[in-house]
C-alpha cells in the first residue's frame, strides 16, 4: 500500500511510503506551508501520481489554548479538504496512536514531545538512511505506520 502521511501544522511535514513489496520504501517527503493552497495541492497531487490511495493525517495534540486549537483544527481541515477534492481517501489519527507502536522501545507514554520528535527522526534515519526534519520525520513515520497496519476505515 502507498500512503501519504501528514503531520498537520502551519508547516506540515509529509512523507509518501510504499509497503507493497513488504519492506517500507520512502518515495518522497518534505514540508508544505498550509497557508499556500498550491503547496497542499502539489503534495496531494504528487502522492496520487506516485500511486497513493490513502492519506493519514495526524490530528494535533492541543492542550488548553483555544486559539491554538482553532488554528490547528483549520490546518487539519485544509488537508482534509484537499484530499477530498483530489478524491484521495483519508483518516485522522492522534500522535499517540502511531508513536506508541512504531516507536516502541524509543519512547514511553510519558515521553515529552521533544523526545518523541527525536525518536521519529532516529527511526527514519535507521529505516531509510536519510536525515529528515522533525516534522518530515513525523509525516514519514505516520505513513509507514499506517501502510504497515494496513486497512483503513471504509476500505
Amino acid at each position: 500500500m502507498i500512503v501519504l502521511g501528514i503531520d498537520a501544522a502551519a508547516k506540515s511535514g509529509w512523507g509518501i511510503v510504499d509497503t507493497t513489496a513488504g519492506r517500507p520504501r520512502l518515495l518522497d517527503f518534505g514540508i508544505a506551508k498550509v497557508g499556500n493552497y498550491r503547496s497542499l495541492t502539489a503534495v496531494v497531487g504528487a502522492a496520487i501520481k506516485l500511486g497513493a490511495v490513502k492519506a493519514a493525517i495526524e490530528f494535533p495534540y492541543v492542550s488548553v489554548n483555544p486559539d491554538t486549537a482553532l488554528k490547528l483544527g483549520t490546518v487539519v481541515g485544509r488537508w482534509m479538504q484537499e484530499c477530498d477534492r483530489a478524491a484521495l481517501a483519508f483518516e485522522t489519527f492522534t500522535a499517540s496512536q502511531w508513536q506508541m507502536q512504531l516507536l516502541a522501545g524509543l519512547i514511553t507514554n510519558r515521553s515529552p514531545r521533544e523526545v518523541r520528535k527525536k525518536a521519529a527522526a532516529i527511526w527514519v534515519k535507521s529505516t531509510f538512511g536519510i536525515v529528515a526534519l522533525e516534522d518530515e520525520a513525523d509525516g514519514i513515520c505516520l505513513a509507514s505506520w499506517r501502510a504497515k497496519v494496513g486497512r483503513f476505515n471504509g476500505s
